[in-house]
C-alpha cells in the first residue's frame, strides 16, 4: 500500500494544471508562462519540469461548451497534446473557441419500389425541439403497403428534424413502416461545415451498423430491425 501510494504522490507531483501559470527559478532553470484565450474556456496540463533540455508535455483541456483551437506564443501548433524539448524561457497560449456543429445528411430509404427522402442534422440556430421554418413535418402513412419513414420526436413524425448545434450528443428515432419486400436500402449524402465526433447509424441496443461519416449506405432487413437510431457523439 506504501508503494501505490508513493507512485500515486509522484504522478500528482509530476502532473501541474494550469489556468494562468509563472514558473522561475535560476540557473539553468526558464520562465514558462502559460495562459488561457478566452479566461475561463479550459485548463493546461503540463509536465516535465523546468530545467533546460527537459522533454515538457502540455495538454489543452476545455472547459464544457468549448473546444481546443490551437497552440499560439513561442509555439503554434494544433497538436494535443504539444511535446518539445525546453530551449528557453516559454510564453504559450492554449487557445479555445466555442464548440459548434454544422453539418447535413440526406437520407434516402427505398424498398427498390417506394423511396422516402430525409433530413438530419445540427446546424445553427435550430433547437433540440420542432422548429417552424427549418425542420418539415411528415404527412400521415401512405394508403396501402408504400413504405413511409420518419423522425420520431418531439411528439412529431418529422421528414426534417435539424438539432441544436452545441448539443454534444445527440439522438435521432428513425422509423419506418410497410413497403415491399424485407430489405430495406438507406444511402445517404452528407454536408459538413463543422463536425466534431462520430455520426453513427445504429440498432435500438445501441449497436453500431455504420458509421455515416465514412460510409454512404447500408441494407438491412425491416424484419430484424423495426427501427433505427442516429447518434452523434462529441468523442
Amino acid at each position: 500500500m506504501q508503494k501505490v501510494s508513493a507512485i500515486t504522490s509522484f504522478l500528482i507531483a509530476s502532473l501541474i494544471v494550469v489556468a494562468c501559470g509563472d514558473f522561475s527559478d535560476s540557473g539553468d532553470r526558464v520562465r514558462i508562462s502559460i495562459t488561457v484565450n478566452p479566461q475561463n474556456s479550459g485548463t493546461v496540463l503540463s509536465s516535465g519540469g523546468d530545467e533546460i533540455g527537459n522533454q515538457v508535455e502540455f495538454f489543452a483541456v476545455p472547459n464544457p461548451g468549448w473546444e481546443f483551437a490551437g497552440w499560439s506564443g513561442d509555439q503554434e501548433s494544433f497538436n494535443n497534446p504539444l511535446s518539445f524539448s525546453l530551449d528557453g524561457d516559454l510564453q504559450l497560449t492554449a487557445n479555445f473557441a466555442l464548440f459548434r456543429n454544422d453539418y447535413r445528411f440526406d437520407l434516402v430509404l427505398t424498398d427498390q419500389q417506394t423511396s422516402v427522402e430525409l433530413k438530419f442534422g445540427q446546424i445553427p440556430g435550430a433547437t433540440d425541439f420542432y422548429d417552424s421554418g427549418t425542420d418539415l413535418e411528415a404527412p400521415p402513412s401512405p394508403p396501402g403497403d408504400l413504405l413511409h419513414a420518419w423522425f420520431e420526436g418531439d411528439e412529431r413524425k418529422l421528414f426534417w428534424d435539424y438539432r441544436n448545434a452545441f448539443s454534444p450528443e445527440t439522438v435521432w428515432n428513425l422509423e419506418f413502416e410497410n413497403g415491399v419486400g424485407d430489405s430495406l436500402w438507406i444511402e445517404w449524402d452528407r454536408e459538413i461545415e463543422s463536425l466534431t465526433g462520430v455520426v453513427l447509424l445504429t440498432d435500438p441496443d445501441g449497436n453500431v451498423l455504420a458509421d455515416m461519416t465514412v460510409d454512404n449506405s447500408i441494407v438491412i432487413h425491416k424484419g430484424e430491425l423495426p427501427s433505427l437510431q442516429i447518434l452523434y457523439m462529441n468523442e
